[in-house]
């Protein structure tokens, strides 16, 4: 497979770590990490340094070239491993673990996921058509795997 170029691959980083400041939400609070605050973590581990400001620089891709230990950090900070910046692959099945992680903070998408436990495996083969004709995707067919 290709390498991208470097434009697509500084996009992929900054669109990455954005991503992972969306998504990965501390414990109790409703609000991203902040630069300074995971500068601060990221930092008081030992090994790294970055700052606030670098972590911004490469949040809006004027930076884009962190060392390995850099990213090995951060991935260690949001909890994904180092392949997530480096990995076109790795890190779409990252980011699809990412989006179930975001919706299910909503409260009814977990209400949706509650009441569908109950129900037998036709029945939610016939909400998830519902939904998929809602959505636009009908064409599709059940996503839903044998069980």
């Amino acid at each position: 497979m290709p390498e991208p170029d470097d434009g697509a691959r500084h996009s992929n980083l900054a669109d990455r770590l954005n991503r992972l400041f969306a998504v990965v939400i501390p414990a109790g609070r409703t609000r991203p990490y902040s630069n300074p605050e995971v500068a601060r973590a990221v930092s008081a581990e030992g090994d790294v340094q970055i700052s606030p400001q670098y972590l911004w620089a490469l949040r809006n891709g004027s930076r884009d070239n962190p060392t390995l230990k850099q990213i090995e950090a951060l991935a260690a900070f949001f909890g994904v491993p180092p392949a997530y910046f480096l990995s076109d692959e790795k890190a779409a099945d990252i980011d699809e673990q990412l989006m179930l992680l975001a919706a299910a903070r909503d409260a009814d998408v977990r209400e949706i996921m509650r009441r569908s436990t109950t129900l037998s495996r036709p029945d939610r083969q016939a909400i998830l058509r519902i939904m998929q004709s809602l959505t636009g995707d009908a064409a599709k067919g059940p996503e839903t795997p044998e069980h």
